[in-house]
């Protein structure tokens, strides 16, 4: 392994760190998604300064080649390689925006099955089941039981997540729920970031072992 190429590696983790640390502080939906295929772009360089600066030495090509055959078996490794590829190359994108949802008139537990809506583009709407409203709720809205029961309501504030990627060739990649043979417990963009870099930074300080040259 040539030691130019840990160099390199060193400065795009510090590059993909910043970039991880702007994931965290993003306050819209738009800067996630710059600071987002920024840290895709620097991450998965990590691989092709290795791979490249494994040549002409066995034992790391050797190396490199084991890794790049755990990476396509890693549901977070692939996925995350895949989708700077076709954040990169193709027409898709990696992230999706859910917009907020809120859901109310759903009975049981002693809450009121049946509830009128006022406000906004609500005009007294009366519903005898569960409704169901997509994006941020107008202003004023008001949500009355109908039968002098609590209404239960649930919100859900507006998320991105992450959505199939489609690589060169083969069918769509799904976002990962798995790394190193353990189940996700968090596959927000966010947390297999996370993961990502982590696994990156062990990569870099094995390959370090392995120099031979400058």
């Amino acid at each position: 392994m040539k030691r130019a190429a840990i160099r390199k590696c060193r400065d795009r983790l510090h590059s993909a760190s910043t970039k991880l640390q702007a994931l965290r502080e993003a306050t819209s939906q738009q800067a996630f998604k710059v600071s987002w295929i920024d840290f895709l772009f620097h991450s998965k360089g990590i691989y092709d300064t290795l791979r490249k600066g494994a040549e002409g030495f066995p034992a790391s090509v050797e190396w490199a080649t084991g890794k790049y055959n755990a990476r396509l078996g890693d549901p977070l490794l692939n996925y995350m390689v895949e989708a700077r590829n076709d954040e990169e190359h193709g027409l898709g994108s990696s992230l999706e925006l859910q917009p907020e949802r809120h859901e109310f008139g759903f009975g049981g537990g002693g809450f009121s099955g049946g509830v009128r809506l006022d406000g906004g583009q609500f005009r007294n709407v009366i519903a005898s089941g569960p409704v169901l409203f997509t994006g941020p709720l107008p202003a004023g809205t008001r949500v009355r039981s109908l039968d002098g029961r609590p209404v239960q309501v649930r919100s859900t504030p507006a998320t991105i997540m992450l959505i199939p990627v489609t690589p060169r060739r083969g069918p769509p990649i799904p976002p990962p729920g798995q790394h190193l043979g353990q189940p996700l417990t968090d596959a927000s963009p966010l947390a297999v970031a996370e993961l990502f870099l982590v696994y990156l930074e062990t990569l870099v300080a094995e390959a370090g072992g392995l120099v031979q040259s400058g």
